[in-house]
């Protein structure tokens, strides 16, 4: 099952909505574009998820590249169209849906990082991008861009550090279609459910201080609240409050949050 037919997934999918019609590629320049085509010319129906083996320009949060050149991860995107009531915040959605399977399927110790990172003890396993689009009706759309990393066994260079796999953290082979059939109906279950309180609980931030780069300076901070569009606000050491908006503004340092 390391990259079935649509029709293999969808015969083990038991999902409603999300992934009902699926696109399957083999390479890409990222799902997160081809998603984005879709929904401008109106051939996108909400819940299409695009998958692809290989991404030669894949992308995160603020603009940072995403390595998926290899088969080694989930790389995928689900469409989201207005009309139906969607989770809020968004980006917290599929955090906690990644977050679920590792912990309830396979006993990973993940925890989140603001704004919707996936970490195993400090290293980064899962990423999230989220971007909006119009549609021709004049509405707006959704591409969620979910990024997995399954079956590396290193990574190399400035990863080398900061990334780790599933399989580098438990020695099992999960293949993408397998781990995609369980995360879209994690998310279908977190739909109803409360995403702030989980993500309060899943990432473990409230109250402990932290370490962040912003505006090229290293701060020191501790998070005191997340608010119902999802911002974090913090307090800084010297007392004063901020609100911050944006991962992309913000980087917090993973080490800092496994800190006693």
């Amino acid at each position: 099952m390391r990259f079935m037919e649509a029709r293999d997934i969808l015969s083990h999918l038991r999902t409603q909505t999300l992934g009902r019609t699926l696109r399957l590629h083999d390479e890409v320049d990222s799902t997160n574009l081809r998603a984005v085509a879709a929904i401008r010319t109106g051939c996108a129906v909400h819940g299409e998820v695009h998958m692809a083996r290989r991404q030669t320009a894949g992308r995160g949060t603020g603009e940072r590249s995403w390595d998926s050149a290899s088969p080694d991860g989930l790389w995928a995107t689900l469409v989201l169209l207005e009309g139906p009531p969607l989770p809020a915040p968004l980006p917290f959605w599929p955090a906690l849906a990644i977050h679920d399977v590792l912990t309830r399927e396979f006993a990973v110790p993940a925890r989140l990082k603001w704004p919707n990172d996936v970490l195993v003890h400090a290293r980064k396993i899962a990423g999230i991008l989220v971007e909006t689009t119009p549609t021709p009706d004049g509405g707006q759309g959704y591409a969620v861009g979910m990024g997995v990393n399954l079956l590396q066994t290193a990574f190399e260079g400035d990863l080398a550090g900061t990334a780790t796999s599933l399989r580098m953290e438990i020695g099992l082979d999960v293949p993408p279609a397998a781990f995609l059939i369980s995360l879209l109906e994690a998310l279908e279950a977190w739909e109803e459910r409360d995403l702030l309180d989980g993500f309060v609980k899943a990432s473990r931030m409230l109250l402990r201080p932290l370490r962040a780069e912003r505006d090229g300076t290293w701060i020191t901070a501790t998070p005191i609240g997340i608010t119902k569009e999802g911002f974090l606000e913090v307090e800084r050491e010297d007392g004063s409050l901020e609100t911050w908006v944006s991962g992309g503004a913000v980087r917090i340092d993973p080490e800092s949050l496994d800190q006693p």
